[in-house]
């Protein structure tokens, strides 16, 4: 029994001996296969092409570069003064062009407006006339505006006020039109130098607010959609050369019409209306018709007085008169000190004042005051005042004190 144990564990040891060896022998042909493999390059013996890098392959395919295309500036649409810009939801007028040492203007009896005008320097101003013809409410936000003295005194951003003439200064309703203030200030030896101005005006088709881009280079661009150009001298025309100026001064002078007289009680026939000058006085506080109850006037601020052109306007049109349509008034003080005028209506105990209102209905006859706000001076002084009437474009004048 033992013997057959005996053979039976050795024939089990002959056979893992054999397996053992087995193993070991392809784990040599494993091993001699690799270091062949590793030693003989692939496709060794075997000619192909050499491949192109894959840079140059790339670079051949890849699209050639265009430069980006310059946006062309916006050129600006040119004006003059007596024109004006209009779209579809506004229309703006151009009327005249000033340089004062400063203005005010009284919006109602407790109210009034002043421009700004910083110590060493005068106004360069435009009047006009702002007509809103759609359904939202235009904001001065919507307008960016420039101006440019003598071809190189450049004024923009802020330091170019746009004031609508009312108490809400800064916008103007749907439907409703109000005059307007653009101006700058220029220094006094600019202004004794002064030739011309070009205010640029710009703004979005729609009139949304505008959006300024600081550029890198220290410039900005402003994303208008729209830009007009007003290029203006205080006489009005265009900019000339310096013979041109001469020959048109000349012509000018030669074909301007002189002021005619106009004394109490004259009657001037314009195209809408008639005008009747009933007084011109220095007043303190000018009153309205009706003074038996409760009434506003005007009284004159402290240190001022009014010259009061008092007139029976009479509508002859088949609408009604606005305010803006009227007449309007200055003075001229010692010959050479000028100050500008507004009008009111005088009904019943108040005063009509804003440039929209009516006036008058169709052959109604208004009290009309054309008021012209002074220094104390101007009524103390004895020197001489000389009030200038506007009608329809022409001027008549007023010896107040000669």
């Amino acid at each position: 029994m033992k013997r057959i144990v005996a053979l039976w564990l050795a024939a089990v040891l002959c056979l893992s001996l054999a397996a053992c060896g087995k193993q070991a022998a392809e784990l040599e042909k494993t091993e001699d296969i690799q270091t062949e493999t590793e030693q003989t390059p692939a496709g060794a013996g075997e000619t192909e092409p050499e491949a192109e890098p894959l840079e140059i392959e790339a670079e051949l395919d890849a699209p050639e570069e265009t430069p980006e295309a310059e946006v062309p500036a916006l050129t600006a649409t040119p004006l003059a003064l007596g024109d004006q810009i209009e779209t579809a939801q506004f229309t703006m007028t151009f009327d005249t062009l000033e340089l004062l040492p400063e203005y005010d203007v009284r919006l109602s009896e407790n109210s009034s407006m002043s421009c700004y005008v910083e110590e060493g320097y005068q106004l360069l101003l435009v009047k006009g006339h702002l007509t809103n013809t759609g359904m939202s409410v235009i904001s001065q936000s919507a307008f960016y505006c420039s101006a440019t003295v003598n071809g190189e005194y450049v004024v923009d951003g802020y330091d170019v006020d746009l004031l609508f003439i009312r108490d809400k200064y800064f916008e103007v309703d749907p439907y409703t039109d109000v005059d307007y203030l653009l101006y700058i200030n220029v220094p006094n030896k600019l202004a004794e130098l002064f030739e011309t101005v070009t205010f640029e005006i710009g703004f979005k088709d729609d009139l949304g607010m505008l959006t300024t881009t600081y550029n890198v280079d220290g410039t900005e661009t402003v994303d208008y959609e729209n830009l007009y150009a007003l290029t203006a001298t205080l006489s009005g025309a265009a900019p000339q050369s310096s013979a041109a100026s001469e020959t048109a001064a000349t012509e000018t002078a030669a074909t301007e019409t002189a002021a005619q007289t106009i004394t109490l009680g004259d009657t001037i026939i314009a195209a809408d209306y008639e005008f009747t000058l009933t007084n011109v006085e220095f007043s303190y506080e000018v009153l309205p018709p009706n003074t038996s109850s409760v009434y506003t006037s005007y009284p004159a601020d402290s240190g001022k007085v009014y010259v009061d052109v008092s007139a029976d306007v009479k509508n002859t049109m088949e609408r009604n008169i606005r305010m803006d349509e009227l007449f309007t008034v200055s003075a001229c003080y010692d010959g050479k000190y000028q100050y500008p005028g507004f009008t009111v209506v005088g009904d019943d105990n108040q005063f009509i004042w804003a440039s929209s209102y009516t006036a008058a209905l169709p052959l109604e006859t208004c009290k009309a005051h054309g008021l012209i706000e002074c220094p104390v001076e101007v009524d103390t002084s004895g020197k001489s005042v000389v009030v200038t009437i506007e009608i329809d474009g022409v001027p008549y004048e007023y010896v107040l004190r000669a």
